[in-house]
Order: C-alpha cells, then sequence, then structure tokens
C-alpha cells in the first residue's frame, strides 16, 4: 500500500513538473527569450556581456531555463556611466514635460504670489 502511495505521488510530481516546464517554455517563447541560447545580461541601449555566465535555474524542476552572461568589469563601468546619462536625461525631461494642468496650476500659483506681494 505504501508502495503504490508512493508511486502515485511520484507520477503526479513528474506531471506537475512537466507542465511547469511547458509552461515556462511557453512564457519564455512568448517573450522571444532562448531556451537553448546564451542570453547577453547586459543593456544600456543594446544587449551585451563578456562575463562570467549565470544559470537561471526553475526551484520546483531543477530545469535550467537560461544561461545568462554577465558584464565584465569594463562593462559595468560603461553601462553605469550611460545609466547616469540617461538619468540627467530623464531628470530633465520630468522637469520639461509637464502635462497641461500641472503647468497651467503652476502658473495660476505665480500670478497668485506677485497678487499677494504687489498689494
Amino acid at each position: 500500500m505504501l508502495v503504490a502511495k508512493r508511486a502515485i505521488y511520484s507520477m503526479r510530481r513528474a506531471q506537475i513538473a512537466r507542465g511547469l516546464s511547458t509552461r515556462a517554455s511557453n512564457i519564455l517563447s512568448a517573450l522571444d527569450i532562448s531556451t537553448t541560447e546564451e542570453l547577453s545580461g547586459v543593456y544600456d541601449g543594446q544587449w551585451r556581456g563578456s562575463g562570467d555566465i549565470f544559470s537561471s535555474v526553475c526551484p520546483t524542476t531543477g530545469e535550467t531555463l537560461a544561461r545568462v552572461r554577465s558584464a565584465s568589469s569594463q562593462e559595468l563601468h560603461e553601462v553605469l556611466a550611460r545609466t547616469r546619462e540617461a538619468y540627467t536625461i530623464f531628470r530633465l525631461s520630468l522637469e520639461m514635460g509637464k502635462i497641461k494642468t500641472e503647468g497651467v496650476g503652476e502658473v495660476q500659483e505665480f500670478i497668485d504670489i506677485v497678487r499677494k506681494f504687489s498689494k
């Protein structure tokens, strides 16, 4: 009886693992992420990476979902520099790219301040 229960449990576990594996493959395929090729794991406008390779492993099935190449030390410094540049541009766009109602509100606030102090 105990052997039969273990066999049924093992079969169910195998079915669950296969279902998860299929589901993971479908999700990765839908995102156009290769499950067979090494992936570049560094992005600064283009994908690259020449550092160590890391494996992304499914904790349920133990299967390797992807192999990702990390950044080298030099690439890391280049990517961080580009990130700082992008942040500066992004902050500027946040200040300059206000929606119309926010801009109108700020103009009205300025008008109110001028009126208050010009009396």
